[in-house]
């Protein structure tokens, strides 16, 4: 888990963490997309996230932690869905 929060945090990502098998993504003091963006992409590459509006939290997500391939999937979508924000 050490290893996915690492590349959370790079790309400027906090996360926090629970005592389940997910996390939470926090987008707040980000200067790119929203968190509801973001959800919306990642639904269109066949990854779901909880969104946390519901919670009172609009600008995080819900990750369940998953297999190894699976979260390499979801870093690099997430990656290319940070960098097409800069550019």
């Amino acid at each position: 888990m050490n290893e996915i929060v690492n590349r959370f945090n790079e790309m400027g990502v906090k996360t926090l963490e629970g005592q389940a098998n997910f996390m939470l993504l926090d987008f707040r003091n980000k200067n790119g997309p929203s968190a509801a963006y973001i959800a919306n992409h990642l639904m269109e590459q066949g990854i779901q996230l909880r969104d946390m509006t519901p919670y009172g939290l609009p600008e995080m997500l819900r990750m369940s932690i998953g297999r190894t391939d699976e979260m390499e999937k979801f870093t690099l979508c997430l990656r290319k869905i940070l960098l097409q924000e800069v550019s």
